[in-house]
């Protein structure tokens, strides 16, 4: 439990782009976790990222406004959120450096 109070320091006093690290670390893991015990229990028909995706009909968008922000936290695998958060870490620095 010490490891869990680390990270929940660390994000409650962490800039923004840690926060935004942080969240999307958690999010891919929430991902991970659920698409396991989908499949562990062989449930049929569930389509995850059809409700995390940003869809290009319109008429979906209207249906599920909240992928316009879901879609920016989705991430596939091991190495798309590794690259993306390497990114995003050092974009982030350059970026906070010179608006803040």
């Amino acid at each position: 439990m010490n490891i869990i109070n680390d990270i929940h320091q660390s994000y409650k006093k962490g800039d923004l782009l840690s926060k935004l690290i942080y969240i999307n670390l958690f999010v891919f893991l929430f991902y991970k976790v659920l698409v396991t015990i989908i499949f562990l229990f062989s449930v049929q028909n569930t389509n995850i990222i059809s409700w995390l995706a940003l869809d290009s009909n319109m008429y979906n968008l209207l249906l599920k406004p909240w992928t316009i922000i879901s879609h920016m936290f989705y991430h596939q695998d091991f190495f798309h959120i590794t690259f993306n958060l390497i990114g995003l870490y050092f974009f982030g620095k350059i970026f906070s450096q010179y608006l803040n």
